[in-house]
C-alpha cells in the first residue's frame, strides 16, 4: 500500500555533519522569500513573531545574518523529544531508506522536507503571525502547496503531526485523500488523556517501529505495542488509529 507519513519539526536544532545531506528543497523559492522577509526585521519585530526570550531572538537574529550556515540532514538536525525517541543516528541504512521513502517533515520555514534534505538552524513555527505582502500568517503563506505536493505522492496520509502542523494539511483535505490520525492516550482516573511530552516521545518511537519493521500496510501499524501501549479496536475507526497506555 502506498502511503506517506508526515510529522512536525522541533524547535530545538543542532548541527550534524556525520551524514551527507541532499541538496534539494521542494520549496526553495518560498524559503528564500521568507528568509528575505525575516532579514528585513529587527530583533524587536522578530520577537513578536518568535514569541521567545530575548536570548532566543538574538541568537536566531544572528543565525539569519550569517553568510554561510552549516547544512545538516533534516532528520538529524531536529533535536526535540520526538526525534530523540526516533534516534535516527542509530537507524540502519535500510531503516533510513524506509523513512526517506515514506516520511515528510512539515516546516513553517521550508514547507515540506524529506528526511535527508539539508537544513540550517532556524526558528519559525507554523502558527507564527507574519505581515508579509498579502499574508497574515504561515497558513495563508503556504496555502494548499503542501497538501498538493503530498497528494502527488499518495492519496493516503498518515498523520503523526501536532494539530498546529496538521492544520496546514487538513485545511485543504479533499474527498479523494484519506488522512489517518495516529493517537496516543493514557488512562488516568478512568479518563483518557493526551500528555504532550508522552505523545511526542510515542510518535518518535512509533516512527522507529515502522522503519524497523518496514511497515507497508495500515493493518500492520496496529501491531505497535511498545512503551506499554496497545491498539484499541473499540475506539479506533477508519480515520483514527488509537493506542492506549
Amino acid at each position: 500500500m502506498n502511503f506517506i507519513i508526515y510529522i512536525s519539526p522541533a524547535k530545538k536544532m543542532k548541527d550534524y555533519d556525520y551524514y551527507p545531506y541532499d541538496n534539494h528543497l521542494f520549496f526553495y523559492s518560498e524559503k528564500l522569500s521568507l528568509e528575505k522577509y525575516l532579514l528585513s526585521l529587527n530583533p524587536s519585530e522578530l520577537k513578536i513573531i518568535y514569541k521567545a526570550s530575548d536570548k532566543i531572538v538574538n541568537d536566531n537574529y544572528q543565525l539569519l545574518h550569517q553568510s554561510a550556515n552549516i547544512l545538516s540532514p533534516a532528520i538529524f538536525a531536529y533535536d526535540g523529544i520526538q526525534f530523540q525517541n526516533l534516534s535516527p543516528n542509530t537507524l540502519s541504512q535500510d531503516e533510513l531508506n524506509y523513512l526517506q521513502k515514506h516520511l515528510f517533515i512539515i516546516s513553517g520555514y521550508y514547507g515540506l522536507l524529506k528526511p535527508l534534505d539539508g537544513v540550517s538552524p532556524y526558528r519559525l513555527e507554523m502558527q507564527s503571525k507574519i505581515d508579509y505582502l498579502t499574508y497574515k500568517n504561515l497558513y495563508d503563506f503556504w496555502g494548499d502547496k503542501l497538501f498538493n505536493l503530498l497528494k502527488s505522492e499518495s492519496n493516503i496520509f498518515i498523520n503523526l503531526a501536532s494539530d498546529e502542523y496538521n492544520k496546514v494539511i487538513a485545511l485543504h483535505q479533499s474527498s479523494d485523500v484519506k488522512i489517518i490520525n495516529i493517537r496516543f492516550y493514557q488512562r488516568k482516573n478512568d479518563k483518557l488523556v493526551m500528555q504532550s511530552t508522552e505523545v511526542k516521545a510515542s510518535r518518535g518511537d512509533f516512527l522507529r517501529f515502522l522503519a524497523e519493521n518496514e511497515i507497508e500496510n495500515i493493518e500492520d501499524m496496529k501491531k505497535y505495542c511498545r512503551r506499554n501501549y496497545q491498539y484499541s479496536k473499540e475506539l479506533s475507526n477508519p480515520n483514527n488509529i488509537i493506542f492506549i497506555k
